[in-house]
């Protein structure tokens, strides 16, 4: 009896500490200086014990002619507050941008470890729907850039629609505005 009492105990302590990961896919919106770009990705958010941990891997600065790799960009120990049925992390501090784990690169590419600690706000709201993310990185005066990454994702678990788009929550074919106004609805409801 006793044995079996531990046995209970100690799955529910296993359980009570396991750690959730989840990987939202969507569009990525790079501005930087007021020139735009696009492209599909994942940002990983996992949570272990109450905190969580960001991270956006391989963030690469592209356009039409040319990609200049960035890194990898995680933060960690991030606490949440819960509003309207989504969580709110909210962040400002000094990262050091990682190099990226693309093959296509090799590690002397990655531009974030040359930059040292960088100022970075990030805020990001999310529930098992949806995830919004906004990220500023002011490097003005070092480099004389503002970069602002917009970020509307949905988990990798979630059914996507029949379109097989990323992104595209709204089963329209299309990656727009409109499926920022279901992701707002489903965060809201």
């Amino acid at each position: 009896m006793k044995f079996s009492k531990i046995i209970a105990t100690m799955a529910g302590l296993l359980v009570a500490g396991s750690a959730m990961a989840t990987d939202y896919t969507g569009l990525l919106t790079v501005t930087v200086n007021g020139a735009s770009t696009q492209q599909e990705t994942t940002i990983t958010l996992n949570e272990e014990n109450g905190l969580y941990f960001f991270s956006l891997n391989n963030f690469i600065l592209k356009d039409e002619e040319s990609a200049l790799p960035v890194g990898n960009i995680a933060l960690d120990s991030l606490t949440a507050t819960e509003a309207y049925g989504y969580k709110c992390v909210s962040v400002d501090r000094k990262v050091v941008i990682e190099p990226g784990n693309d093959s296509t690169y090799s590690t002397s590419d990655w531009l974030g470890p040359l930059l040292g600690e960088v100022p970075l706000q990030l805020s990001t709201q999310f529930n098992d729907k949806a995830m919004s993310v906004s990220i500023v990185i002011n490097m003005q005066e070092t480099l004389g850039q503002n970069i602002n990454v917009a970020f509307i994702g949905t988990p990798e678990t979630t059914d996507e629609p029949t379109t097989g788009l990323k992104g595209d929550v709204n089963g329209d074919g299309l990656v727009n505005a409109g499926d920022i106004s279901e992701i707002v609805s489903i965060m809201t409801e």
